[in-house]
């Protein structure tokens, strides 16, 4: 049996990373982020290698007709094609030819193509849908047609609401398929070194935000990999694959921090030729632990801070995550003060925003002590709160997925037009990074402030 474990082209003009957010995935504008599809990655590695037809066209540049030479040339039997929001109608096409080609069964990976069952079915002419997967997920789909799991949906068996991703003993997960994969092609920052891979090493989130899609497709859960698991996969790909540099894709990585505690440990005592970068929140960081975080090879933070205007914390759930912003802006300052890179994540344009309470944030954002920063527009994600709340009131203003890309609104607020909350997007951003001091800390990285100048004019020229 030979499984394609397919990530697809990339929409013309961007870069797709159907790995973000929580699997619902985003567009960034090129030359930007190259994310290795992880979902089929670690999927790959619960079934023979001999088995695995692994093709990640969107890292690797591939046009439709190429990518579909490539499976001419290797016809699979059964097919599993990642899926994201915004890349949603172009992956069900792939769906719908794969399965024309050859009628084999063709199966959709990803949250969002769950919470638009109908939708999905009719587009892609797809066999089911995955949700999610445990090691037992893909050695049950080729062991046989139709397997009874939890996180497969099959036409005509609608699971409202939908399934979310399995619980597992996320230390019984086999390190994944990566000598398959086109590690030089993968990159964060243009200057970090490569080989370049992602790590992940915990499923759902302790916080119930109601725009986060993270909790949709994972559960308001934390299910965690032991600290000994995560070293020992951090030493197969230094060793095997010469990786240098790790980004955790973890939502929050020190939300149980004992365990980071062992690893920095353990890395600081058997250090690894390689650093690394992960993702959390503030409230889950103290001085110390930065001190250890820096010492154990971490290099970069990004942190979420979303709003601090009070109206928009509040309906989306957000209090309890940043509820100090003191504390916040001490964690910033202390990465600074350990050699930290640490990126804080914004995102505008929530029900309740007003211009009031962006500008605040957006002042906010000028004083953290940040290296860098994101302000990104609100993305009603199918299956969150945040999508229930804005259909209800009549907020969102396109039902084209492909606009679902995170980099311009979709929806206007209860006092502000789209076109205004893309427009804060945008002055916030000059007035951030057109500031003296943040042209001068990126030109410490000429590489990495050429690919964010040329990303930051390809944003404004996109209406």
């Amino acid at each position: 049996m030979a499984v394609l474990l397919l990530n697809p082209p990339n929409p013309k003009g961007f870069q797709a990373n159907r790995d973000f957010m929580g699997n619902y995935g985003m567009l960034n504008t090129r030359p930007g982020i190259v994310l290795p599809p992880l979902h089929l990655i670690q999927m790959g590695g619960t079934v023979p290698a001999e088995e695995v037809f692994f093709l990640d066209a969107a890292a690797e540049g591939l046009s439709l007709d190429e990518t579909r030479e490539r499976i001419r040339n290797r016809p699979p039997d059964i097919s599993i094609v990642l899926t994201s929001t915004p890349t949603f109608d172009e992956d069900c096409q792939m769906a719908r030819w794969l399965k024309s080609i050859s009628l084999k069964p063709v199966y959709l990976y990803g949250p969002h193509p769950a919470h638009v069952q109908d939708e999905a079915f009719e587009k892609s002419d797809a066999d089911g849908i995955v949700v999610g997967y445990t090691p037992k997920t893909l050695p049950a789909l080729l062991a046989g047609p139709k397997p009874a799991l939890e996180e497969i949906i099959y036409p005509g068996h609608r699971k409202d609401p939908p399934p979310v991703a399995p619980a597992f003993n996320l230390d019984d997960l086999p390190y994944g398929c990566w000598e398959k994969a086109p590690l030089y092609r993968y990159r964060f920052n243009l200057h970090e070194p490569i080989p370049f891979a992602t790590m992940r090493t915990s499923l759902g989130c302790v916080y119930t935000c109601a725009y986060c899609p993270y909790v949709v497709a994972e559960g308001n859960r934390f299910l965690a990999m032991s600290s000994d698991r995560i070293y020992s996969e951090m030493e197969y790909l230094s060793s095997k694959f010469g990786v240098r540099y790790i980004l955790f894709r973890d939502l929050l990585f020190t939300a149980q921090k004992k365990r980071i505690e062992l690893l920095c440990q353990r890395l600081i005592e058997h250090p690894l030729p390689l650093k690394w970068r992960c993702e959390t929140s503030t409230q889950h960081l103290t001085s110390n632990l930065v001190s250890l975080l820096a010492r154990a090879g971490c290099t970069g933070i990004n942190l979420g801070v979303e709003t601090i205007d009070d109206l928009s914390a509040s309906e989306m759930d957000l209090i309890s995550k940043r509820r100090d912003l003191d504390h916040l802006q001490a964690m910033f300052r202390s990465c600074r003060e350990h050699g930290i890179k640490a990126n804080a994540l914004f995102v505008f344009g929530f029900p309740a925003d007003q211009r009031s309470g962006i500008l605040k944030t957006i002042a906010f954002a000028k004083n953290l002590d940040a290296d860098t920063v994101q302000f990104c527009a609100a993305v009603p994600y199918p299956g969150t709160q945040l999508f229930r709340l804005a259909t209800q009131e009549g907020l969102i203003e396109t039902s084209k997925w492909e606009d679902y890309s995170s980099l311009r609104p979709v929806m206007h607020t209860r006092h502000l037009a789209k076109k205004d909350v893309q427009e804060l997007i945008r002055s916030g951003l000059r007035s951030f990074y057109l500031k003296p001091t943040r042209i001068k800390r990126l030109a410490g990285h000429p590489a990495d402030l050429l690919r964010r100048t040329k990303a930051f004019v390809n944003f404004y020229l996109r209406r």
